[in-house]
């Protein structure tokens, strides 16, 4: 799914940069360009940092 039209960045692109280690919104724009152009995807791209963050946390915990 596209998440911001201005750059064609997907959801899958986000995650990947969050997985590399992008911890906030910046640094997943300054990875991938999305929330750089209109700010309209911005909400998005922050719920899918502290979503994807949550998940991995939790993921951690479980294996610990």
């Amino acid at each position: 799914m596209i998440v911001c039209v201005c750059n064609n960045v997907n959801v899958a692109t986000i995650e990947a940069s969050i997985e590399m280690g992008a911890t906030t919104v910046d640094a997943v724009r300054e990875d991938t360009g999305a929330a750089s152009c209109c700010g309209k995807c911005q909400f998005q791209v922050n719920r899918l940092v502290q979503d994807t963050l949550a998940e991995n946390s939790c993921l951690q915990q479980a294996t610990s």
